[in-house]
């Protein structure tokens, strides 16, 4: 994929030509989810496409609609259950959501 890769640990933004060979690819990937693009240089990490929200478009209503549906996920559950990841990035849409939301106030 063209564009930067982000670091899921570090967040640090690298081209995928300078990530390094994913190390134990399959005791660190769950089946079924977001393939990553290679790992981290720098801390060892995964990283993934960086995904750019320039271009989603979304209503006031359909806002607040989902970032209720966001509040609403277990977080504690997600984590036991190691979907720590996927949490984080519920966690980044609702904060993207809150900012959109305070913009159009």
């Amino acid at each position: 994929m063209k564009g930067p890769h982000q670091c899921d640990n570090c967040r640090k933004t690298w081209w995928l030509r300078d990530l390094d060979g994913i190390e134990d690819f399959f005791q660190r990937v769950e089946a079924g989810s977001v393939v990553p693009s290679g790992q981290c240089p720098g801390c060892r990490a995964l990283c993934y496409p960086r995904v750019s929200d320039k271009n989603i478009k979304v209503t006031i209503p359909e806002a607040k609609s989902l970032l209720e549906l966001l509040q609403g996920v277990d977080r504690e559950g997600g984590i036991q259950a190691g979907c720590r990841r996927q949490i984080n990035h519920y966690d980044a849409i609702a904060y993207r959501l809150r900012d959109l939301l305070r913009q159009e106030a």
